[in-house]
């Protein structure tokens, strides 16, 4: 059972790494301003497509770490209709 407890751990940790870093870029994109004609800080687009990158790479980690955690509770659930 502690490998299983593991995996669930790890998968959360997991989750919440990639909930941070998708918070950090989708607020890097929403106070970005492209134009500093305005007043606006400029960012180059370069920051801006990195962003973009670091938000669906996190989601994708997001995604891979749920499914860590609902394959962990299945072999848990798996484990204890076999033991009963």
């Amino acid at each position: 059972m502690e490998i299983s407890g593991n995996v669930l751990t790890n998968g959360v940790k997991g989750f919440n790494a990639a909930k941070k870093q998708m918070a950090e870029a989708s607020h890097t994109i929403a106070t970005s301003s492209t134009q500093s004609s305005n007043g606006g800080v400029a960012v180059s687009a370069n920051e801006l497509t990195n962003a973009v990158i670091d938000l669906l790479v996190s989601e994708n980690a997001a995604k891979a770490n749920a499914k860590s955690i609902e394959t962990g509770s299945e072999t848990i659930g798996t484990l204890l209709d076999i033991k009963a």
